[in-house]
């Protein structure tokens, strides 16, 4: 144990670094060298593996190395040039510093002992010896570079000095040329062999040294005296003429320098060619005349800065947009005189755009002029000037006065935000300040309320009395509207007679009320329009922010659901929105949206009810009716898609497609002969799509694609249908008539009644409303107005069909009457076209066996 205490105290005193590894590459031992140099102690790596104790030595030749000498008892040696400092080793009074980081040579190899195998690591400080053989290498590195450098930059100097734009020429003491470049061969036109022999005498021109002596004898006096005293020339760029060999005067500057070699003093001398130059400030001198002849008659400011964009030079124009005087150029910048709000954000544009090399335009306002006390609006162009080195020297630039555009912009926003007719706001402010009404009320918390209102008996002013009373009937109830409100509630007009209201300082919803009140007695009182005196309603749909909802759009829609609502329930009223109308509204959408796939998937299909001869009792017309059968509901009657059909505008598609399967069932049935001769299908059509533009048209497409008998054919109307247009209706009547179509007039007795339609359009069957047929038995009048219209009708020569016949003693009454045609579940429900066909075989043996036995 002694022996070994002893070996550990020479190994730790050695001048070098000891490791000592297992098998596995745990530590055995590392000695004092090392651990002062890594900053560590033993109890840190002690029975500890190599890349614990040294993370650094992970993927490194040196960790191999170690792997090798235990597995392969291979030796190593690592090199400081291949190997660099694989140890984490400092000078131990900088440890941690990594200038100061060992250079290391290092010995690995095994070493058994006994059975086992160990791996021993020895590391060796070679840094001072890499110092010194950088040194070295520095030194000899350095000599060779400055050998080349100086042949380099003597075989540099030569080709500069060749090719270099300025001539050059080198005059011995005498005077004589001891060196000409090429650029000094092509400005006098001298070879190099021609300058041997050419003397400065030669090359100043003879007129120069008569017209300008003084300049000659002054060039002579310091090349001499710089030659005597062997002195450095310190004379300022000379400019003269000099002469070719032709004879030509070159203008030209000379700039004088000497130099010394070998005891002898030569005079150098850098001629530059002026001629472009001086046609250059010709042609600058000129441009800058005409640029300030045309600034002065310019219709724009113009003006010029120094690089800092202090202004140099301004026209009068720009004295008088900007309110300068001529005392303020060379002290003002350009942007000084920019209204402060938006000066700094100007400035650092400015600044941004010459930055990225680009050019500035922008529009702002200048500062408040002194005279006028009116702010001017300008458009401010700058482009910068560069030297001939890309080097920014100054800016040009323009003020234009645009103040009075931006005033007739403004009105122009003006008129596009504001109704030109009422002078109320329109459809897009009332959408922005809805906008801002909603941010300001999220931040102050608040409430606020929309109201939509639309006129009731508006249309028919405009039909009645003319677009002109329509238009006094606005600007009226645009009065009234504002008189009942306060100016703080924006009032907007979104189009034809539909108006809203912002309403944001009431208190209670009580409020809502009074306001709702006020303004529906106010717009009931009658308005004078000229010579008439004319009275509309208003309804008119409440919604609350933020209660019923929080975006624009949803505040808009809840308003007009409640307007709805309004209408519906009572005219000329006010209602409070309520989530059931968002309810109600959405089943419609849904509705229509299945409407649309019902058309698509053919989910329509079509029943016929009879309608037979009350005489004779047979078949002689049968009436299509539409069926919907849904997919979850079952089979939905006309009275529930009908609406949601027209809503969607594909009631036009749906009645053509109705008119094609009833003209196929038509040519099925005109090969049947238990049928009469006159047998007619009757089609229902919507006013919407009897008032459709094309109509005609496309019912004769239809006919032509199916190729049906237009003659078993006929049209049910109601009055809806030319009541609006009537103009329209004859046309399409007697157009279709003329193919051969016949027309019936469906739920007479309603509405308007009119027996003149029966003599102005080709009407050739009233159908009785079943209402009157229903109520005929206990109503006496209902049974005197059914005789009066069977009566006038048939006198008129329109056949009398009643509908809704439903009991044998109606049938009774109305065959006593004279009614030509029954209708109704008495005689037969409406049934499938299969169903259909049957009850005709039926209804035929039927009719034949009543005829035998009379």
């Amino acid at each position: 144990m002694q022996g070994f205490i002893k070996l550990k105290q020479v190994v730790d005193s050695l001048d070098c670094g000891v490791m000592l590894l297992n098998a596995t590459l745990k530590v055995i031992y590392i000695n004092e060298w090392i651990y002062k140099r890594a900053d560590i102690h033993p109890h840190q790596t002690d029975n500890s593996h190599l890349l614990e104790a040294f993370p650094e030595l992970k993927s490194t030749r040196f960790y191999d190395c170690c792997v090798d000498a235990v597995k392969l008892h291979l030796q190593s040696f690592l090199s400081n040039s291949f190997n660099p400092s694989p140890l984490p080793l400092y000078d131990p009074n900088s440890v941690g510093n990594e200038l100061y980081r060992l250079q290391q040579s290092i010995t690995i190899k095994s070493r058994d002992i006994g059975d086992e195998t160990y791996c021993e690591v020895v590391i060796s400080d070679v840094t001072a010896s890499v110092i010194k053989e950088c040194w070295l290498k520095r030194l000899a590195n350095a000599y060779r570079e400055e050998s080349l450098t100086r042949k380099l930059e003597q075989t540099q100097l030569s080709r500069i000095i060749d090719n270099t734009a300025d001539a050059i020429l080198v005059f011995t003491h005498t005077g004589a040329i001891e060196l000409a470049n090429s650029s000094a061969e092509d400005l006098f036109g001298y070879t190099r062999e021609e300058f041997e022999h050419v003397h400065l005498n030669d090359l100043l021109s003879k007129d120069q040294i008569k017209q300008n002596a003084s300049v000659y004898d002054r060039i002579m006096l310091y090349l001499n005296r710089a030659l005597d005293n062997d002195q450095n020339l310190n004379l300022p760029p000379v400019a003269t003429s000099l002469s070719s060999k032709d004879g030509r005067k070159v203008p030209v500057e000379i700039k004088f320098s000497t130099s010394k070699a070998d005891e002898r003093i030569n005079i150098i001398t850098v001629i530059r060619d002026r001629t472009n130059e001086i046609e250059s400030e010709r042609i600058f001198r000129e441009s800058e005349n005409r640029f300030k002849t045309l600034a002065k008659i310019a219709p724009v400011g113009i003006f010029r800065t120094d690089s800092n964009g202090v202004v140099r030079y301004a026209n009068e124009t720009w004295l008088q947009v900007t309110g300068c005087k001529h005392t303020d150029l060379h002290q003002l910048t350009w942007h000084d005189i920019i209204e402060n709000e938006e000066r700094d954000q100007v400035r650092q544009r400015w600044h941004k755009s010459k930055s990225n090399k680009l050019g500035f335009n922008e529009e702002f306002c200048l500062r408040t002029h002194e005279k006028t006390n009116k702010k001017t609006w300008v458009i401010g162009n700058l482009m910068a000037e560069y030297d001939v080195y890309k080097n920014i020297i100054g800016f040009v630039g323009t003020f234009t006065d645009i103040t009075q555009q931006r005033l007739n912009q403004e009105e122009i926003e003006r008129m596009a935000y504001f109704d030109a007719l009422t002078g109320l706001a329109n459809r897009r402010y009332f959408k922005s300040n809805l906008d801002r009404q909603i941010k300001l009320s999220k931040r102050s918390q608040g409430m606020f309320a929309l109201m939509a209102l639309d006129l009731n008996g508006f249309k028919s002013i405009n039909d009645t009395f003319g677009h002109d009373a329509g238009d006094k009937v606005l600007v009226e109830v645009a009065k009234r509207l504002t008189a009942c409100v306060r100016e703080s509630n924006v009032i907007s007009r979104i189009g034809g007679d539909e108006f809203n209201i912002l309403v944001s300082d009431y208190d209670q919803p009580k409020d809502l009320i009074h306001i709702s009140k006020r303004i529906l007695d106010s717009i009931k009182a009658p308005i004078d329009v000229g010579n008439d005196e004319v009275s509309v309603s208003t309804s008119i749909g409440i919604t609350i922010y933020p209660g019923d909802a929080q975006s624009p759009e949803q505040l808009i829609k809840n308003a007009d659901l409640a307007l709805y609502s309004a209408k519906e329930n009572k005219r000329a009223f006010f209602e409070f929105f309520n989530p059931t109308m968002n309810e109600k509204a959405e089943a419609t959408m849904l509705l229509e949206k299945q409407v649309r796939v019902a058309l698509d998937e053919d989910q329509f299909e079509i029943y016929y009810q009879p309608i037979i001869a009350a005489e004779s009792g047979e078949i002689c017309r049968a009436e299509a009716l539409v069926r919907w059968r849904h997919p979850d509901n079952g089979l939905l009657l006309p009275a529930e898609f009908i609406a949601p059909l027209e809503r969607c505008r594909i009631i036009h598609e749906f009645g053509l497609e109705i008119i094609r399967k009833v003209g196929e069932f038509s040519k099925e049935l005109s090969d049947i002969k238990k049928l009469s001769g006159d047998f007619r299908i009757s089609i229902n059509m919507s006013p919407a799509q009897f008032l459709e533009p094309h109509f005609t048209e496309k019912f004769n497409a239809c006919q032509k694609e199916v190729q049906f008998d237009w003659r078993k054919i006929e049209v049910e109307v109601t009055e809806k249908s030319f009541i609006s247009n009537a103009k329209h209706a004859d046309k399409v009547m007697l157009e279709l008539q003329s193919y051969g179509v016949s027309f019936a007039l469906d739920d007479f007795g309603l509405g308007y009644a009119s027996l003149t339609h029966l003599t102005t359009l080709p009407i050739g069957l009233v159908k009785i409303d079943r209402a009157f047929i229903a109520s005929m038995n206990n109503n006496p009048k209902n049974r005197d107005i059914v005789l009066a219209i069977i009566e006038a009708t048939q006198r008129l020569g329109c056949a009398v069909a009643a509908e809704g016949v439903e009991s044998e003693e109606q049938k009774l009454f109305l065959e006593r009457s004279g009614c030509d045609l029954l209708q109704g579940f008495l005689i037969a429900k409406p049934m499938p076209q299969s169903q259909f066909l049957d009850f005709v075989d039926d209804k035929h043996s039927t009719v034949v066996s009543i005829k035998n036995a009379k």
